[in-house]
């Protein structure tokens, strides 16, 4: 009955009193595109911490980061800390760690590479607590791919996983969720193809400033080839191969996202074009990703 159900879920969303504005949003992306620009990468080469330990996993919710960290985490030496809010808060409070008036992203020109060493060396004792000795330690929080630009600057040498998934399933995924915290975007069809498109715009900036630094992971790649994928994840981290990634659905350890019941289970298909059932209901996303990207100018 998928459209009796998808009247339901558009019905839920409209009980949500949110307003998403892609004129600031587009800003924002904008102003984080204008200030980590390939200018602050030169000044700040060599700033910050020089630590491996951290790997960042980001990209849209629901595009596999709980699966990419779940088979990580089964690895002997890798701890998977889950969605951490600690580069969200450093983003949100830098200005004021700095002394500088401007905001966050603006206030970066402020950074200095004696305040980079401070204020990675505080990200990394944080990181730290639950597991001194792994040698790699994952943050899978999915909205750091604002942050891919502050994270390159901190930790150089930080593995960068970026998770990538048909767009129409991730945002379709996204409209029958209830996220908790700030996700206004995520309650209306076009604006959840808006969105998206500044995600795609974003990531493909880090990708030309960065080169190299990002591992771009498929999802429905890593359904298909399974051990490929892995063992791809597994090497970019610098690590040797261990079989147990394979068997990720028997490592026991807490996971506190809506995948968790996912991620006890081996690879399967069924996520995998979830949208055509409701291909009717869908035309507002599919323009809004179609259409190109707006910008706040």
């Amino acid at each position: 009955a998928y459209a009796d159900a998808f009247d339901h879920y558009r019905n839920g969303k409209l009980l949500k009193d949110v307003v998403f504005d892609i004129r600031s949003y587009a800003g924002h992306i904008d102003a984080l595109i204008a200030g980590f620009d390939r200018h602050h990468f030169e000044r700040t080469k060599g700033w910050g911490n020089p630590s491996e330990v951290p790997v960042f996993i980001l990209g849209m919710p629901r595009s596999g980061t709980s699966l990419v960290e779940q088979i990580l985490a089964s690895h002997s030496h890798v701890h998977g800390s889950g969605e951490r809010e600690e580069m969200l808060q450093l983003a949100d409070q830098l200005s004021e760690q700095l002394n500088d008036s401007r905001p966050y992203p603006a206030c970066v020109e402020g950074l200095s590479s004696s305040s980079s060493k401070d204020i990675a060396e505080q990200f990394l004792g944080a990181l730290k607590r639950a597991a001194p000795h792994a040698a790699r330690i994952t943050d899978k929080m999915p909205g750091n791919f604002h942050h891919v630009g502050l994270i390159a600057t901190l930790f150089p040498n930080a593995k960068i996983i970026h998770c990538r998934r048909d767009p129409r399933d991730t945002c379709l995924s996204i409209f029958f969720g209830d996220f908790v915290g700030s996700h206004p975007y995520s309650y209306d069809l076009t604006n959840l193809g808006r969105y998206h498109r500044q995600y795609e715009r974003l990531m493909a900036h880090w990708h030309e400033v960065l080169p190299g630094r990002i591992l771009d992971v498929s999802y429905e790649d890593l359904v298909d080839q399974q051990e490929d994928g892995s063992r791809r994840m597994v090497a970019f981290c610098d690590l040797d191969w261990e079989a147990r990634c394979l068997e990720f659905h028997k490592t026991s350890r807490n996971v506190k996202t809506r995948s968790n019941a996912q991620v006890r289970q081996p690879i399967y298909r069924s996520s995998i074009e979830r949208w055509r059932p409701y291909e009717a209901h869908l035309e507002p996303l599919f323009a809004a990703l179609s259409a190109p990207a707006e910008v706040s100018h």
